[in-house]
Formats: structure tokens, sequence, C-alpha cells
């Protein structure tokens, strides 16, 4: 949507002149103190590999007469480098998105290493030929950045600015990371007419939580042909007082992020800030809910031309479903497309809502993304008249789906649902390890979207399975004492997937070794693996083996 924009001929300004944002920005780029290049430890972590010394953030609206209102996000970073293990905090990834004619833009990026050299500090400017912009998808791109002479020691500057017309993709701003951060501050400033949900995550607390408003005005000039015998050209003004609403965030001494174990979401628990549009109040205009229904959700993936519309047509694997449609049961034709899927389609390690391409694409690319190789799966699955609807999903690197709002950017992978038996049973093609109807671990994340025409909704995601270890031995003790036997050892589920996976990878020789190393006391005579076994059967071993008391 594009407010206010029609019959636009001038802008002239958006006057936001008081209160938070008169204020200095609390860092200045390109001057820094000689005692941080210096610093060679922080108390706040001696074990750091590196340090975030500031991360400064501010979000600010203005008007353009082509796509309304839109953001400038600036952002200034400064790390220490401390050791040997922290020299990749010297290079950056930014992503920025584009749809159709509108497009994020990433600009003013400049950059200085800081190094101490026979005691006074050198400064290295970034050149142009370390920043490489590259190309994801038809929506997203990305750009990499190098920083030059970065060692241990090093402090990395670096500045940039990110321009987008997505109003409902304001920037999230994360205040920690798996380093520490002596300071960070993020500011935003938004005009009264977008109503965001603010959401925040973590325990840290925040040292400044400001929440303020100053005035703004916006005069616009239209213009306007009346229908006498001569055309003449009339011109009005209208002039726009609002309110901005003003928020200043700063955390100080915030500890490393650690990854505890059993964590399926590590990005639910980090400190950060997110905003989410709940709607828009322009002047003479009702109120627009951005957010919607999920009913209306449903019906948006159902008509788009990369979700909905593309699992109608399989004439491209139409030959190999005929011969999967003369199998017996519906189970065998299941397990038999699947591996079809996964045996054409090698996955590109990219999780996808919609397809990269057509399917028809990634089936003769024989690659593809999450939604590529599932939705193909669930178009066959109708082809072959079974019960199917492709499933919204949010990986657990992803974060947690909050039901309460229906935003489709909560989700960032598909995968497949389908009846069997009158049961779920949840499909993903993108590992050819895992058994029929168990999930990778990364989807496990609490529960999905069923996108469907008559029984969309809420599908709960549960392991079907266990990481399972069995272990049988048998041995006979000789006067010695002696021991000469059967070790079997029997993995299910998960622990069968990981055995599966890495015996392929790896080779049997080297799996064996690695088998060794870890029973240096026992002196193996034989072994032998179930390698030429469906991966739906449990990874059996067995070893022949002995054991001296000494």
């Amino acid at each position: 949507m594009k407010p206010m924009k029609r019959n636009l001929i001038l802008v002239l300004a958006i006057l936001l002149p008081i209160i938070l944002f008169a204020q200095k920005a609390p860092i200045k780029f390109g001057k820094i103190d000689d005692e941080k290049v210096k610093l060679t430890t922080h108390s706040l972590d001696t074990t750091a590999a590196a340090v975030v010394l500031f991360d400064y953030g501010s979000t600010t609206f203005r008007y353009s007469s082509e796509d309304g209102f839109i953001f400038d996000f600036t952002r200034i970073i400064r790390i220490k480098i401390l050791k040997k293990d922290g020299l990749d905090y010297g290079d950056f990834e930014f992503s920025y998105y584009n749809s159709g004619s509108s497009n994020e833009k990433i600009s003013g990026i400049k950059g200085y290493s800081y190094n101490l050299t026979n005691g006074s500090v050198q400064k290295s400017k970034l050149e142009k030929s370390s920043i490489f912009r590259e190309e994801v998808n038809d929506n997203w791109h990305q750009v990499k950045i190098s920083m030059p002479d970065v060692r241990i020691g090093t402090v990395v500057e670096l500045t940039y600015k990110l321009t987008s017309p997505f109003t409902w993709n304001l920037q999230t701003w994360v205040f920690q990371s798996d380093i520490p951060t002596i300071h960070s501050e993020y500011r935003a400033k938004i005009p009264e007419y977008y109503d965001y949900q603010l959401l925040s995550s973590g325990y840290h607390p925040f040292t400044i939580n400001e929440n303020t408003s100053s005035a703004g005005s916006l005069t616009i000039q239209s213009k306007s042909r009346d229908g006498g015998a001569v055309s003449k050209t009339n011109f009005s003004e209208s002039k726009f007082d609002f309110t901005n609403k003003n928020y200043r965030w700063v955390a100080n001494n915030v500890p490393a992020f650690k990854t505890e174990s059993y964590v399926a979401s590590p990005s639910d628990y980090i400190f950060k800030v997110e905003f989410e549009l709940r709607g828009t109040d322009f002047p003479n205009s009702a109120y627009e809910a951005h957010m919607g229904t999920w009913s209306t959700l449903n019906k948006s993936f159902l008509e788009h031309s990369k979700f909905g519309n593309a699992i109608t047509l399989t004439g491209y694997m139409n030959k190999e479903l005929e011969e999967i449609s003369t199998l017996s049961s519906d189970k065998e034709k299941i397990s038999a497309l699947v591996n079809l899927v996964q045996t054409q389609i090698e996955w590109n390690e990219r999780y996808r809502v919609y397809t990269s391409n057509t399917l028809r694409k990634a089936w003769t690319d024989k690659k593809g993304s999450t939604a590529d190789i599932n939705l193909i799966i669930v178009a066959g699955l109708k082809k072959l008249g079974l019960e199917a609807d492709p499933v919204l999903i949010s990986t657990r690197g992803h974060g947690m789906i909050r039901d309460l709002y229906a935003i489709s950017n909560q989700f960032n992978s598909v995968i497949a649902y389908v009846q069997l038996e009158g049961k779920t049973l949840l499909l993903d093609g993108t590992d050819r390890y895992l058994p029929i109807g168990v999930l990778p671990k990364k989807c496990l994340n609490g529960k999905g979207w069923k996108v469907s025409k008559s029984s969309s909704g809420w599908i709960d995601i549960k392991p079907t399975t266990k990481q399972e270890r069995i272990v049988q031995a048998t041995f006979d003790i000789d006067p010695s004492g002696t021991l000469t036997g059967t070790v079997e050892i029997a993995a299910k589920g998960y622990a069968g997937y990981s055995q599966h996976r890495l015996l392929e990878l790896r080779g049997e020789e080297d799996f064996f070794e690695d088998f060794q190393e870890k029973n240096e006391e026992w002196l193996i005579d034989d072994y032998k693996y179930n390698s030429d076994e469906s991966y739906d059967n449990p990874f059996t071993s067995k070893y022949e083996v002995e054991m001296n008391k000494d």
C-alpha cells in the first residue's frame, strides 16, 4: 500500500524537531578511543575471543512520492578482536529484500580497521573490492563484507544504511550475540499512522527504556485540471500534523549468549526487540489491519503462484507417478514417492516457504529448497489420490511461532502432511537418511499451519521416534581371565539415522576406526554393519571382541 500518494507532486518536509531525536548519536563513526585499540581483554568475559564495544542503530521514517512512507535504518558497530578464534568477526553479512518493483537498498557502507603498530594506532580503510553483493533467490540478496588487515588486537568498525519501502519489515534489533556486548543502543522514530506490536525477549535488563513523543507535520501539494474550454491546472496544499512515537533502548554489559542443551529455539531467548505491523491508520482513511487472520493468510497461500497453484501441476513426473500408482498400498505409494523425490532432488540447504522458481525447474535442475522438495511431494501425493496438504513451519533456529499473530514471516519452511490409515503422517524429503515419517530435528518446533482448502489449521509437530541404542553382549571367559565374544548394537530412531548417515559419509573403514578409538581396550577381530539395508530399519553393528583383564 502507498498511502497519501495520489496526485502528489511535492513533499516539502516531515518536521520532527524535538525531544529524544534532537540528541546526538552516542557514537561518531571514524573516531575511536586509542585505549579501545590497546585493549587485550575485558572484565565482562576474560575468555571471550572478541567483544562488541559499541552497536548503535536508528530507524526513521520519511515520505517518498514513489513509495509512500519508507524507513531508513542506519547502524554503526565496533568489535574488538581479542583472540585467534575471534578473527571471523572481521567479516559481516547482511540480507535485504526485493519484491517486484519495490526494493530494499543497502548503501553508505564504510569501514575501518584499527591496529596498534609501534605504539600508535594505524587506520585501514575498507575498500569497495572487499564488498560483495550476491542474489540468494528472487526475493533475497546479500551483502558480504571482509574488513581489511584483521588480526589479533584489531578493532573493526562498520557503518551502513538500509532503506526500505516495506514498513511491515521493520528491523529487529538484537542486543546480544555469541560474544559479550559492552554497549548496545537502538532508537526508532515512528509516525503515529503505524501501529506496531512490540515484542521483546531475553532476560538481561535494559539500562534505558524510553518511550516519548514529538510533533511532526507533512505538507503536500496536489494538482487538478478543470473541465472548461481552456484547461487550467489548480494547485492546493494539505498539511497533516501528527505525533511521532520515539523509542530508545540501551543495554550495557550484555553477556555472550550461550546455547543450552535441549533448548529448541535459541533465538526465542536471545535479548532482542521486534516489531510486528498490526495495522495503519492514515488521515481520511479507515484503520487497515495488516496482520489479518489465519483464514486470510491461508487463502493467500492457496492462491499464490509459488505455493498453492504450484502443487496443482505434476506433468514433470507423471510417468513416475503412474508407476507408483500400481503399488498395492498407500504406505508403499508414500514411501516410493518420497524416495523418488529424495533421489531426484538434492537439498540446497535453503529454507523457503515459496518455490524458488517452478517445481518443474527444481525437478529438472535436480536441486531445490525445502519448499521445492516438499511441495513436489505434496503435489505427487495429491495426484495419487491421497489426502495431502503443505504445512508451514518455523525451524528451531528461526524461532517459535506466535499463534496470536497471523503473520507469514513467522514461517521459514514447509513440510508435507498426508493421511494414512486415519492417522497423520508428516514428511520431509530433504534428508534421505531419515526413515519415512521421521522429521529432521530442526523441524521439531511445536506446531505448524496446515494450508488447506477444507481443513486448514494447526498441526502438532512432535517426535515420532526416539533416540534409542540397545547393546547386547555375549562373552566367554577363559582361565586367564580373557573375555571373548560378540557385541551387537542396534541403533534406532534418530540414533540409527546418525549411524546410517555417518557410515555412508565416512566409509566403512573410517567408521570402524572411529569406533575402535572410542573402545581402545577392545581387540576387535571382525565386524559387520547392515549398510545394505533400508534407512527405515535400525542400524545394526556386530563386533567379535576380545578383552584381556590387564
